[in-house]
């Protein structure tokens, strides 16, 4: 059952992995494409990353609440579509941005603390925006496929994946607003 609906929504999902690629790959150029001074300029803000993380919390609760809502109503006329694509790849491209900038300062560590820190930070909110892309995708087909009929059930539906993927990202938030930087500063020796 739950492979079902991989495969009814193999096209998209073969989209959104493509997209996450391209985007990382863009991270990574666009690091590469920087003068050296940037670059130095980077790696010595990545240097102070153990005191920003042992003096601040994450708080990205406000951020995210932002953005999302806004994606959601745009995506309920359909303009929401390009929106979240543009956004999706923008998370992958300062991913691919952020590892090799880590990569640049500490080598092998510096990827290994990056993949800590994709694992706490983002993985589970990746799959909540993946979720949310995937939705959007497959309302924006069937709104426009369905145009003359009546799309009640269908926003609604829609409306309570929303919420849910909302709701998410606000739980992820906040127990990483609380606890995310802790676990952070005790693989901070990688930085070191």
């Amino acid at each position: 059952m739950k492979f079902e609906y991989l495969y009814t929504n193999k096209k998209n999902i073969k989209f959104i992995i493509l997209l996450a690629f391209l985007g990382f790959l863009s991270g990574i150029v666009l690091f590469n494409m920087q003068n050296i001074n940037f670059q130095n300029t980077i790696i010595n803000k990545i240097s102070e990353l153990p005191q920003v993380l042992n003096n601040t919390r994450q708080n990205n609760i406000l951020f995210h609440l932002s953005i999302l809502s806004i994606i959601s109503l745009l995506s309920i006329l359909l303009i929401g579509l390009p929106v979240i694509v543009g956004y999706y790849f923008y998370e992958f491209l300062s991913l691919g941005f952020f590892l090799r900038a880590l990569y640049a300062y500490k080598k092998i560590k510096g990827l290994l603390f990056g993949s800590i820190f994709i694992i706490f930070n983002k993985i589970l909110f990746l799959i909540v925006l993946s979720y949310m892309l995937l939705s959007i995708i497959n309302y924006s087909k069937r709104f426009i496929k369905d145009f003359k009929v009546s799309k009640n059930s269908l926003i609604v539906n829609y409306l309570y994946k929303l919420f849910f993927c909302i709701v998410m990202v606000l739980l992820i938030d906040a127990i990483l607003y609380f606890f995310g930087n802790k676990l952070l500063l005790i693989f901070d020796f990688l930085l070191r």
